[in-house]
């Protein structure tokens, strides 16, 4: 069932039968423009929604990875104490060994008033 033919009675409506059509195919075009330009617009909204998707799963990752950072500076911190309480540690131990050392020195000139040294008892 195709559209019903005009039929031309004079030049006029030669011209406007011309002009119709011409209106129709451009109305046609333009159809076709828009709904070209529709499925653009569908396939944005398509690539926003997987662009908000790898956004928010970016985020999540700067989060995860803050916390991490977190985690890590904490045990830095944790590590540089327990750094510096083994270091005060060592100290104490080294003024312990070198005050046993002097009373070792001061034990062995005791000793040796006392007692006669090895090379002398022969």
């Amino acid at each position: 069932m195709g559209k019903p033919r005009m039929v031309v009675k004079n030049d006029n409506d030669k011209v406007l039968q011309d002009t119709i059509l011409s209106l129709r195919r451009h109305i046609h075009a333009q159809d076709d423009e828009m709904q070209a330009l529709v499925d653009q617009i569908k396939c944005m909204r398509i690539l926003l929604e997987g662009f908000q998707e790898a956004v928010k799963d970016g985020e999540a990752r700067v989060v995860l990875a803050e916390e991490q950072t977190h985690k890590l500076e904490d045990q830095l911190r944790r590590s540089k104490e327990d750094v510096k309480a083994r270091d005060a540690e060592i100290a104490r131990m080294e003024q312990e060994y070198m005050a046993a050392e002097h009373k070792i020195a001061e034990l062995e000139e005791v000793c040796c008033r006392f007692l006669p040294l090895p090379s002398q008892q022969r």
